[in-house]
């Protein structure tokens, strides 16, 4: 492979088609997207060669004509000269500046491989947009701070959808990044992915406001080692939504802390599987569920302590989910309104294996609203399941089971509705009509043939 080196000083004046090829002087070119058209002059670009932009670490202001970046099919490294000494791209320009946008005309399938790796620049209510496929982007120790527009910091929708079936085809990934400050209106996300693989690690994402901080549609979170803390979001933190394909995603590692909901959940699981495992949620507060999951959850080793919910909650709620399976669990020092729960069930299978249900703050004089599991038509399994919480109900029953340590916890009644069991009733008595009319006939078809014999 071929590698080729270009330097960029935002200080340099030069304004040569061949920028870039020494650092001294006034050789460097003048901003990434210079030194990028130098490479394209200079060289036969081939999707087998490798650029590498060095940039003097420096406060960059850049200017309308340095925006747009677009290393379509190319194999592009971008980062300090110095190992340690930061890059600032702070923006200057109105409206909304995009650092990179990878995009194609009239929305054409790429068929060459895309790769992008950005190391430890700062951005400054600066973005980036990628849609085409078969890209692999990736952040080092980058930030973005600020930003108040109707558009996400980092958005990669791809305009023409893999048709294989398999969600990978781009991948994102962050690593030791950080998201902060950033204003986004009613309705945007900080970061939208789209039939995307995101990968992010060691990552921290702090006083955001916005409708998420993450929105995926037909994609893939493996997310670990990162911490939430201090953003309001009007919907989710994270929201899972619009399945294409199958996706499974898991979070490891991953405090979520003192974050502020909208009487909403933290996170919306409406696709794919889910698994959370040795994870902290603490202190975050006005929020109805933490996590609502409508199809595979499984949450291992995680503690859930000082959360605060609204009135008619849930803490954890599987809607009409396949299945919400909870292993090594601990819930302490939770404040809940009225009527409200730990765990709801609703059309849900519940699996609760080691579990403790600690001592929590319920609502003073309506204790007696409040419960364990909220059950409505799902059944629950308890195995080594521990409440201290003398105070509220083990379980609300609407036609649930329950099996393992606690068997029939719900009334006989509860198990199926008045109309189930007027329906059983009068299926019963119509059978036993059944069989008497066929007996009567047997018996008469019985007595004829006997007859018929005596005759011959």
């Amino acid at each position: 492979m071929t590698k080729v080196t270009l330097y960029v000083d935002p200080a340099s004046n030069n304004t040569s088609p061949t920028c870039g090829s020494q650092l001294i002087g006034n050789y460097p070119c003048h901003s990434i997207g210079a030194a990028f058209a130098s490479y394209q002059h200079l060289f036969a670009v081939t999707t087998d060669s490798e650029l590498s932009i060095k940039i003097v670490p420096n406060t960059y202001f850049p200017s309308d004509r340095d925006f747009g970046f677009n290393p379509i099919c190319q194999n592009v490294t971008i980062g300090s000269i110095y190992d340690g000494q930061e890059v600032v791209y702070n923006n200057t320009v109105s409206g909304e500046p995009y650092f990179l946008y990878l995009h194609t005309q009239n929305d054409i399938e790429v068929n060459c491989t895309t790769s992008l790796t950005i190391n430890y620049i700062k951005f400054i209510d600066v973005k980036s947009v990628c849609g085409i496929n078969n890209v692999t982007f990736t952040l080092n120790g980058c930030s973005f701070i600020g930003g108040s527009a109707a558009n996400p910091l980092i958005y990669h929708q791809l305009s023409v959808y893999d048709t294989t079936g398999v969600v990978g085809s781009t991948v994102f990934k962050m690593s030791g990044c950080s998201i902060s400050g950033s204003e986004a209106m009613l309705y945007t996300p900080n970061v939208f992915v789209s039939n995307v693989e995101m990968i992010v690690d060691n990552s921290s994402f702090y006083n955001n406001t916005g409708s998420n901080i993450f929105y995926l549609e037909n994609s893939t979170l493996a997310l670990s080692n990162s911490i939430f803390y201090s953003n309001f979001m009007r919907f989710n933190l994270i929201q899972f939504n619009e399945p294409r394909f199958p996706v499974q995603s898991v979070f490891t590692n991953v405090t979520f802390n003192e974050n502020r909901g909208n009487s909403t959940e933290l996170i919306l699981q409406r696709v794919g599987v889910l698994t959370i495992k040795n994870s902290v949620f603490t202190g975050n507060w006005f929020l109805t569920s933490l996590i609502v999951a409508m199809t595979n959850l499984t949450v291992e080793h995680t503690t859930f302590a000082n959360n605060s919910f609204a009135a008619n909650s849930s803490m954890i709620l599987g809607l009409n989910a396949k299945s919400l399976t909870m292993i090594d669990n601990t819930f302490t020092g939770n404040h809940f309104g009225p009527q409200s729960g730990f765990v709801g069930a609703v059309n849900t299978p519940v699996n609760l294996t080691n579990i403790e249900f600690g001592a929590n703050d319920f609502p003073w004089g309506l204790t007696q609203t409040c419960q364990v599991i909220k059950c409505s038509n799902s059944g629950v399994t308890f195995n080594n399941v521990i409440n201290d919480n003398d105070d509220i109900k083990w379980i609300s029953c609407h036609r649930c089971l329950t099996y393992g340590d606690y068997p029939g916890m719900c009334p006989p009644d509860h198990h199926l509705s008045i109309g189930a069991i007027v329906g059983i009733a009068v299926g019963g008595f119509a059978g036993v009509c059944i069989i008497v009319v066929l007996t009567v006939v047997l018996v008469k078809r019985s007595k004829r043939t006997q007859y018929n014999t005596i005759q011959h």
